[in-house]
């Protein structure tokens, strides 16, 4: 429980978090950032590049979507505490604090896709019954 008073405020900032979690756990859940692997077979440098390419495309969806919808879950539930318990200041404190962990779970995902060109991409071939094929670079 909260330190302070166990009142109506306090339990009612206790579900809205609760509920703000699980919002967030249940996007990432339901929406992973899915990174391609490039198809064997065929021009493997031209395949990697394919799946940067679409890579980068998901990894900026992604943070829009994971942003604008941690902003938009903070804010509502700032907009309901302040208008349920009358108590201001602990909703804009709830909006700071979770549009904050918000912005940091979402700059912390991968995004090194669309941030830097391909600087070098050196595809490995090792033949055989069933050939393996590589692609090593910096990304």
């Amino acid at each position: 429980m909260p330190i302070g008073a166990n009142d109506d405020a306090a339990i009612a900032n206790l579900w809205v978090g609760a509920a703000k979690s699980a919002f967030g756990a249940a996007a990432h859940a339901v929406m992973p950032l899915r990174i391609p692997v490039p198809a064997l077979g065929g021009d493997a440098c031209e395949a990697a590049e394919q799946a940067l390419a679409v890579a980068a495309q998901r990894e900026r969806q992604s943070l829009i979507l994971n942003l604008g919808g941690g902003v938009l879950v903070n804010v509502a539930g700032g907009v309901y505490l302040g208008v349920a318990t009358d108590d201001w200041g602990t909703a804009g404190l709830s909006v700071a604090l979770g549009v904050a962990v918000a912005s940091v779970a979402v700059w912390t995902q991968p995004r090194a896709a669309w941030r830097r060109p391909i600087e070098s991409l050196t595809p490995i071939v090792v033949p055989g019954e069933q050939p393996l094929v590589g692609v090593t670079g910096r990304f």
